[in-house]
């Protein structure tokens, strides 16, 4: 069976109605998975913003109060109540934030946990401190680079 171009001709007005009523069903569709995919990395972006913003206060905080609290722990005056009033604060909405399925997150908050634990009962060792203060760092930096991970083309 071989097709003229007369042929052709009587039978493209029959394909053009076609491919335009393909057209219009599939690329609403292919637009709507378009803009969803965009919609959520766009909220994941902003949330990954909020979780770093969230980890760099707590992280501040570890470090300012190391410096100006008592080595016998955080005592019972209204600037140090405060403090830990944020730091709970902090940590309740980090912890909030993340997947709490995943090992990472896991880890980072209970080097966070730890952490304040150190700074709410005294610092005995202040190298103990250093080094959990820079694991909670580290942590807290792939934690946000998982997080970008998920959302890079």
């Amino acid at each position: 069976m071989t097709f003229s171009v007369a042929d052709l001709k009587e039978i493209s007005p029959f394909l053009a109605v076609l491919v335009s009523i393909l057209a219009l069903t599939i690329s609403p569709f292919i637009a709507g998975r378009f803009a969803k995919s965009q919609a959520v990395a766009s909220m994941r972006e902003r949330w990954i913003y909020a979780f770093r913003d969230c980890l760099v206060e707590l992280i501040t905080e570890f470090d300012v109060l190391h410096e100006i609290g008592p080595s016998e722990g955080l005592v019972t005056d209204q600037r140090y109540e405060e403090a830990a009033k944020k730091m709970r604060m902090l940590v309740n909405r980090a912890r909030l934030m993340v997947n709490p399925q995943e090992q990472l997150y896991v880890d980072l908050i209970k080097e966070i946990e730890r952490t304040i634990e150190l700074l709410a009962y005294g610092i005995k060792r202040y190298e103990e401190f250093h080094d959990l203060n820079d694991r909670v760092k580290l942590l807290a930096q792939r934690a946000i680079r998982s997080e970008w991970e998920k959302i890079a083309p």
